[in-house]
């Protein structure tokens, strides 16, 4: 099975961000080069006869699995031995222990073969709904192992992308754990929008970006239905306002965005220490484009000045990224977070949603367009994604680049006589 390419996501338009030295604007073969590259160094750095990569003691699988989960996003086929190997070793771990570990083997299995490894996946479901904490201010949260701990917004946000991820493939997560981990992520947003590794802890761009994604996760799971059916008609399905929290870190993330610190208060300094867990922030802050369907964060087009920044860091005679911050000697930490970055460039624009007018009547289908991407990757058994497009600023290049357009609403349409003219052609 081939490796998918990315689609022209790359060179529509130039690059935003200019890094000094930078060379000229890369090309969607720029970053093919770089994906295949980091690919070959994380297969030659697993252990052919164990089947895993070198871990932490304290993360049994953890980082196997980190590496598996970014070798599947980039296309490398379950039945290849690299991935075998690396499943045969993750199914003779013992019982959860850790939730980092256990939420990143979690996500290997929902991943590669689910229907194979179901037990596998309800059985780590159940361990990651009884360590999560039930009492005192970290209420909702996970901490590093059980449910007596302090619970972090790093341990949380993998937690329940891993529950996420095993609801996708028909494992069900006790309602409890969500409206838990909902309340927690609102009631200790900052006032400014933001979060930190800890509640009291200064503002993060990386945990952020861990609380925009689980707030789309929680409400995604609690929300009420868009559209009810009423005899033999359908209300459907009512304009809905912007959630307050997401839209205040929405909000932070674009005043603090960047591709080259993770955002903090350290950010202006320049020091090594502001650079920490670069790479870690890049992931999370791809799951906030793709989880919210947003190819642009305020001004900036992130995959693409993300993308320019990696490619133009990558270690030209090894093919790796190395984390700062992390114990990443090996390099194996920072090539999987590059690596499940740049991959979101070979996921294929199956539908795009048009935001059209000043108030929110376009988005009267509220989750339509996130689920109908869901239900197709399903069917193809493929990666997809989905966008929403402004028409208020969208040329007629960006409409192009979607072969679904999904125009809703229930007024009339606020158009310009350039949107009429982009929406004809």
């Amino acid at each position: 099975m081939p490796r998918k390419r990315p689609l022209g996501l790359l060179i529509v338009m130039p690059m935003l961000l200019v890094v000094p030295e930078a060379r000229a604007d890369i090309t969607a073969a720029d970053v093919n080069r770089g994906i295949d590259r980091g690919v070959e160094f994380l297969k030659a750095e697993q252990d052919k006869s164990r089947g895993g990569w070198s871990e932490y003691p304290n993360q049994p699988g953890g980082l196997t699995s980190l590496c598996t989960l970014a070798l599947l996003s980039c296309g490398e086929p379950v039945n290849s031995p690299t991935i075998q190997r690396s499943l045969a070793y993750l199914r003779t771990l013992g019982k959860p222990s850790y939730v980092y570990a256990t939420s990143l083997q979690t996500m290997v299995f929902c991943a590669a073969e689910p229907e194979k490894d179901r037990l596998l996946i309800l059985r780590n479901v159940r361990w990651l709904e009884s360590v999560q904490i039930k009492q005192g201010d970290r209420k909702g949260s996970w901490g590093y192992s059980n449910s007596t701990g302090n619970g972090d917004n790093s341990n949380t946000q993998f937690a329940l992308l891993a529950l996420h991820e095993a609801e996708q493939v028909g494992v069900d997560v006790n309602e409890q754990t969500w409206r838990l981990a909902e309340a927690y992520w609102k009631r200790t947003q900052r006032e400014d929008g933001a979060w930190g590794y800890y509640p009291a802890q200064p503002a993060t761009g990386s945990m952020t970006c861990a609380g925009i994604a689980s707030l789309v996760i929680t409400s995604g799971r609690l929300g009420e239905s868009a559209a009810s059916v009423s005899g033999d008609s359908i209300a459907c399905c009512g304009a809905s306002g912007d959630d307050d929290a997401l839209a205040r870190a929405l909000h932070w993330l674009a005043q603090k965005f960047s591709v080259t610190t993770n955002p903090s208060p350290l950010s202006a300094s320049g020091s090594a220490l502001a650079r920490g867990n670069l790479l870690y922030y890049l992931y999370a802050l791809e799951r906030v484009g793709r989880m919210t369907g947003r190819r642009f964060i305020g001004r900036h087009d992130w995959y693409r000045e993300g993308a320019n920044v990696l490619v133009q860091s990558q270690d030209s005679l090894t093919g790796r990224w190395t984390e700062v911050g992390h114990s990443d000697s090996s390099g194996t930490i920072g090539t999987s977070f590059a690596l499940l970055f740049l991959s979101k460039g070979r996921r294929n624009v199956v539908i795009s949603h048009l935001r059209h007018g000043e108030s929110d009547d376009w988005q009267r289908h509220r989750d339509g367009v996130q689920q109908l991407t869901r239900h197709v990757e399903r069917a193809w058994k493929r990666d997809l994604t989905w966008q929403t497009v402004d028409g208020r600023v969208a040329t007629l290049e960006d409409l192009l680049q979607t072969p679904v357009l999904f125009i809703s609403g229930g007024e009339a349409f606020e158009l310009s006589a350039r949107e009429k003219d982009n929406l004809r052609l």
